[in-house]
């Protein structure tokens, strides 16, 4: 009788308790009292992800006051007017219309009448999904929100690794990175590759232990196949995810379940991708780069690694991962070296060091823009550096809030003023960029030929509305299209190759400075003069002046 009276006792106390008995977090939800009016007590968990989206939104909310619409940059030129092809043609490459054609920077002169990019596929394809859907004005919104979906992704994969107040913690700190919060309005596709990064691990984590755990881990895969599509080097990222989740695995049956929906999820963008290469290079491990001069693999060597290497690590000390660099590099070695922690400390080291070591080894010598290469390696130093403050507060609350609020000071301190000169110089750039578009849709009709210098071409180029020459080619002819024509022959054959793009009928305009067509314009010949059509000034930024042939 004793024995039943007390499991009925333990039965009623459970009952009072909830759910998971008296040990279980009290409810959240509000309203979830029985009585109206009794105050509802919230729990870490919920208080965290409360503050966890407001600080996300917080960040779209600044990031979307710095956003303008426009191409500013000849990387991105490449991954948008790729992202324009495919919206528009279902084709990537450039068909040559005109010897004074625009290409830009990251294109090359495949074959006699086409043009490639280097860039891999994956970004531009996302671009082109959004362009189709909200306009082309509509995919330079790709990147913020992205950059907010990877937040929140960061978020879910520190809070299933190291609880919520510390993933709260992690994520302050790295919404203050500067070189995040640059490059969401670079347009690189960095931003891309870090949301594919995040989003895999976090799927990973969080649907470990759900029921159909296999589609958590097939999503999982899938983003970590998409991973080479956006950017080649990441191919180093989806290994050691496979080998992690087969290692968590091994202790389950069956034991297979799990690697294999990873390696399922992973081998669909990887097929795509494969067979996107082949109908366009010929091969299915050609990319864009073949089309480079050094080919795929002659843009790596251990020559660079020994060369550049050093100054890698003096620019990410400074200007890339601030102060979390070197304590997540110690972190990282820190959860090797536990018992608890080691396999997940493996992962971080498998992921970076590898990826790392290889992009040091890239032809490219370090320059100010070179540490965006390692962004998406920056949440992994930011977890590690805050996982080992937490494991070193020794579950003290008011110590773990000291170290956790001194990074985030520091991280303040030192990423708020570079982030903010840098959006503010890109808003700038771009505010000047998008109003010159905006006047031009007003002043010029759309299919006419229009002469801009590289800055101004790229993101009208990008638009698709005019047929955009490249005034560049006057003064520097990358390409030699021209050969070694003196410049009086070399403007004459510009001009002619205007008129005949143009075709009859067509009319031509210039958008350039007032002192480059004062210069230029004299030496146009045929009669030609420039006539002003509308003026735009932002801090001294171009004019437009239509190019008009006079009668005989």
């Amino acid at each position: 009788m004793k024995k039943k009276k007390s499991e009925k006792e333990k039965q009623q106390e459970k009952a009072k308790a909830g759910p998971g008995g008296k040990n279980e977090r009290e409810k959240t939800v509000a309203g979830s009292s029985l009585e109206f009016g009794k105050p509802v007590r919230m729990s870490t968990d919920v208080i965290c992800a409360v503050a966890a989206a407001a600080v996300i939104i917080a960040h779209f909310i600044v990031v979307a006051t710095c956003f303008r619409p426009a191409t500013s940059n000849m990387d991105s030129h490449g991954y948008y007017k790729q992202a324009r092809l495919l919206a528009e043609k279902g084709r990537t490459y450039e068909i040559k219309e005109s010897r004074a054609q625009y290409t830009g920077y990251t294109w090359r002169n495949s074959s006699e009448d086409r043009y490639d990019n280097l860039w891999p596929v994956g970004f531009p394809a996302i671009l082109a999904a959004v362009r189709s859907a909200f306009g082309p004005e509509g995919a330079y919104w790709a990147d913020p929100v992205m950059a907010t979906l990877a937040l929140a992704a960061f978020y879910l994969l520190c809070r299933a690794l190291i609880g919520p107040g510390w993933a709260l913690a992690a994520l302050a700190v790295f919404v203050l990175n500067p070189l995040f919060n640059q490059h969401i309005q670079y347009r690189y596709s960095h931003i891309a590759a870090l949301l594919m990064l995040m989003a895999s691990m976090a799927f990973i984590e969080a649907g470990w232990n759900r029921k159909r755990a296999f589609l958590w881990l097939f999503a999982a895969g899938f983003f970590a196949g998409y991973l080479p599509s956006i950017r080649l080097l990441e191919c180093f990222l989806g290994p050691p995810l496979f080998l992690y989740v087969a290692a968590r695995a091994l202790k389950e049956k069956p034991f297979w379940k799990k690697p294999a929906a990873f390696a399922a999820g992973a081998a669909v963008p990887i097929a795509v991708f494969c067979v996107w290469n082949h109908l366009n290079y010929g091969a299915f491990w050609r990319t864009g780069y073949s089309v480079f001069e050094y080919g795929e693999m002659g843009i790596f060597s251990i020559e660079y690694l020994s060369l550049y290497s050093l100054s890698y690590i003096q620019k990410l000390l400074g200007e890339g991962r601030g102060f979390a660099l070197s304590l997540g590099a110690l972190g990282i070695v820190w959860l090797c070296s536990r018992r608890e922690t080691w396999l997940t400390g493996a992962l971080l080291a498998a992921l970076a060091i590898p990826f790392m070591l290889v992009q040091m080894s890239f032809t490219i010598r370090p320059n100010p823009g070179a540490t965006r290469y390692f962004l998406s390696m920056m949440p992994l130093f930011t977890l590690a550096a805050v996982w080992m403050l937490k494991d070193l507060s020794g579950g003290k609350a008011a110590m773990g809030a000291l170290l956790a609020a001194t990074l985030i000071a520091l991280s303040a301190l030192w990423g708020v003023p570079q982030a903010k000169y840098s959006l503010n110089m890109l808003k700038n750039r771009q505010n000047a960029l998008s109003g010159i578009a905006d006047m031009l849709e007003q002043n010029v009709p759309r299919g006419s030929v229009i002469v801009a210098d590289e800055v101004v071409a790229q993101h009208l180029d990008v638009l698709g509305y005019w047929k955009v020459a490249d005034a560049t080619l006057l003064v520097e002819d990358r390409e030699r299209r021209y050969g070694n024509m003196p410049q009086n022959y070399k403007i004459a054959a510009f001009a002619s190759d205007l008129r005949e793009w143009a075709g009859d009928g067509g009319r031509m305009f210039w958008v350039g400075k007032d002192a480059v067509e004062r210069r230029i314009g004299p030496a146009l010949g045929g009669g030609s003069r420039l006539e002003l059509v509308a003026e735009i000034i932002f801090e001294k930024n171009p004019y437009c002046r239509r190019w008009i042939e006079n009668d005989p």
